[in-house]
């Protein structure tokens, strides 16, 4: 977790700060990822040079995996070849990771090296290997060895697997179909902070095909997705809104959802933001401009409304075809050349799919 990590760097840098030349090591590494600290190349090369000046020549590694050159994978390898035979549950699995990701890929290698870091109960690894059944690398897809891992990894309290472990049983992948122990994991998950599980819970109770649809329930976990920053949790809440499902239908929450998450990126956010600035609904100004904006970031992502927008909206001309308001005062008017491109109905106004 997050805190876990602060505590970690806050530890490594006490240690740096009390002559500890190997805890250079470390606190690189977290300077490198960002973990417990904003993540910093510059102080990340600083301690990995510092720590090959004191002797520690793993300190290639990190300089390597900044990408200042092949030749210090070179110059750090015996000293990893080493942490292997050792079974040490810190540099042998990097090395590994470098092998199924990095550039010098070997699936074979990365399986064998965290098959040792598994048995001596590092749960990353054992994670990891789940990967490497789920995706075929250098073995035959096989999606019951996957859960095996998956579910050790889950079991040793590892989050990331336990909401993979959730997401099997949910879908039925590599084990028996089990909505109750989906939800079971997805809610270990989310009980530390998984956003991925705290999503999949609001899916698993907003969408019917679940047979546990309750929209107050599915607000509730996209509220604490969206808090963790997810932009998904913030289109649904948006949808939520827009919809009026288990709560009263509120263009301008609806909006304000939408533009979080279309910010983010989210495609579907990205289309609604372009139809609220179309049609001037939820509080935001009729706007051509920035809704064709919005089009064009979600048609990138292979929105097929988006596309249908960027065909019909750049023909919008100033004769004031379609007018309307819903029971909350929002005004949509559309001003077009073509006829009739949208409709207006249940107070909103939506595309002609037949045009």
């Amino acid at each position: 977790s997050n805190g876990q990590e602060k505590t970690a760097f806050g530890l490594y840098d006490k240690a740096v700060r009390l002559g500890n030349k190997e805890a250079l090591l470390h606190r690189g590494w977290l300077y490198k990822l960002g973990n417990g600290v904003a993540k910093n190349a510059s102080k990340a090369e600083e301690d990995f040079n510092n720590a090959i000046n004191a002797g520690y020549t793993i300190g290639h590694f990190g300089l390597y995996d900044l990408g200042k050159g092949d030749h210090h994978f070179d110059k750090a390898l015996p000293e990893l070849e080493k942490k292997v035979r050792e079974v040490d549950i810190v540099w042998a699995p990097r090395l590994a990771y470098q092998y199924f990701s990095g550039k010098k890929v070997d699936y074979t290698k990365a399986r064998q090296i965290w098959e040792k870091t598994a048995a001596k109960g590092h749960t990353n690894s054992m994670h990891n290997l789940g990967a490497i059944y789920s995706e075929g690398k250098g073995v035959t897809k096989d999606f019951s060895k996957a859960f095996e891992y998956y579910l050790k990894a889950a079991q040793n309290g590892y989050v990331n697997s336990q909401s993979v472990v959730a997401g099997y049983y949910r879908d039925g992948t590599g084990v028996s179909e089990n909505l109750d122990k989906a939800v079971e994991w997805y809610r270990k998950a989310a009980a530390q902070d998984n956003e991925n599980a705290t999503d999949a819970l609001g899916d698993i109770y907003r969408l019917e095909k679940y047979g546990r649809q309750d929209y107050q329930e599915a607000k509730l976990w996209y509220e604490k997705a969206a808090a963790l920053g997810s932009s998904y949790a913030n289109s649904q809440l948006g949808w939520i809104y827009d919809y009026g499902k288990g709560v009263k239908q509120d263009w301008i929450k609806a909006a304000k959802y939408y533009k979080i998450a279309a910010n983010g990126g989210n495609a579907y956010a990205q289309n609604q933001m372009g139809d609220f600035y179309l049609f001037g609904i939820g509080g935001i100004p009729l706007d051509k401009s920035k809704a064709l904006d919005y089009y064009r970031k979600s048609a990138a992502q292979g929105n097929k409304y988006s596309k249908l927008a960027l065909e019909i909206v750049p023909q919008i001309g100033n004769k004031k075809v379609f007018t309307g308001s819903n029971q909350y005062g929002d005004k949509a008017t559309v001003t077009t050349t073509l006829d009739g491109p949208f409709v207006f109905s249940k107070g909103y106004w939506h595309w002609n799919d037949k045009v």
